[in-house]
């Protein structure tokens, strides 16, 4: 089972398509991780302010998920304006302040994500990694049988079963 750490529509409705393209089963579950605890200035840019609260988020709820998942995604997502980092809004009036001040300017989405696997997850395959489970969703394409590569090239096997059928029923 994977894990997505957001309650965001668009984030959901994300899921729900890697879910019909690649068969991954997702659940949400929050993170808890404190984001104040990271100062923004203590990172060369967004971008690795970002990455860093992504991994720290996808590490919170691996922590107290043990080993009941394949794959946990964390992400985090920041607006840059004027060369300040625009976290989210603490309240209704700081969010109509920000919305003022973006309105109508250039500004940047940066977001960070990251992956965490379960350890061992791979630990019995050939090259540690399986196509039938998470690693599915890090492959573009396979040139050749599905069967093959999961580990039992069926479409083969089935033509050596049709011909061994046929040898016994004409004996």
């Amino acid at each position: 089972m994977g894990i997505l750490l957001s309650f965001c529509t668009a984030h959901l409705l994300t899921t729900v398509h890697v879910h019909l393209e690649q068969r991954l089963q997702f659940t949400v579950n929050k993170s808890y991780f404190d984001e104040k605890t990271l100062t923004k200035e203590d990172y060369s840019s967004p971008m690795e302010f970002v990455q860093v609260n992504a991994q720290k988020k996808a590490e919170e709820v691996a922590s107290r998920m043990s080993d009941k998942f394949d794959l946990i995604i964390g992400s985090d997502t920041v607006i840059v304006h004027d060369n300040h980092i625009l976290e989210k809004p603490n309240s209704n009036d700081e969010a109509v302040e920000m919305i003022r001040k973006l309105s109508g300017q250039n500004h940047f989405v940066v977001t960070g994500v990251a992956l965490i696997f379960r350890d061992g997850d791979g630990a019995d395959k050939a090259g540690a990694y399986g196509i039938q489970s998470c690693a599915s969703a890090l492959i573009s394409g396979i040139n050749g049988d599905y069967f093959t590569v999961v580990g039992l090239p069926l479409h083969d096997l089935c033509k050596r079963l049709a011909k061994w059928a046929e040898n016994c029923l004409d004996t």
